[in-house]
């Protein structure tokens, strides 16, 4: 199997302002249609290049597959948006649940509600899952009693039991 090649389709394009198009596939190893059809959208992939820069991936608007499942995904996103402003946790497991009965209730069977359906949802609306954060205990009140009160507890019983401190304990 041949590595997949990239190219810079305004190299192509402007090699090809020069060239033949056959011999531009040549030269960049690619198929002549491809070159063919780079130059008849040369002015949308030069805007498109431009808007994006020049060291980004970029495709033309309304390019790539359409999903097939588009009014259940965005129903799904109106619900998740509801869940998060009112501060609720959706975890992926959640999604996939609600997307899986949303389908059913609009009888289509063709969402599998996948691992690779998931992700792609979450890229496709622009969405993070994140881990739940855990907020640390509180200070109490009374912290100034409670540390002084702890220090001289520590010092009773370092005298009861005839213990030194730790400051005068020799590390060797």
């Amino acid at each position: 199997m041949s590595k997949r090649r990239t190219y810079n389709k305004m190299d192509v394009i402007k090699f090809a302002e020069n060239h033949c198009y056959r011999e531009t596939g040549r030269k960049f190893k690619i198929d002549e249609s491809f070159v063919r059809q780079w130059v008849q959208k040369k002015e949308k992939l030069s805007e498109t290049w431009k808007q994006s820069g020049a060291f980004k991936k970029f495709r033309l608007e309304g390019a790539g597959r359409k999903p097939c499942l588009s009014t259940i995904e965005d129903n799904l996103m109106e619900k998740i948006a509801k869940e998060r402003e009112q501060q609720h946790h959706v975890s992926s497991k959640l999604i996939t649940v609600w997307a899986k009965k949303m389908a059913d209730e609009n009888g289509l069977t063709e969402l599998a509600a996948s691992r690779g359906w998931h992700s792609n949802f979450l890229k496709r609306y622009n969405l993070t899952i994140r881990r739940r954060t855990t907020t640390g205990q509180s200070v109490p009140q009374d912290l100034k009693i409670k540390s002084i009160t702890y220090v001289a507890f520590n010092k009773k019983q370092r005298d009861l039991h005839e213990l030194p401190a730790l400051n005068d304990c020799q590390h060797g």
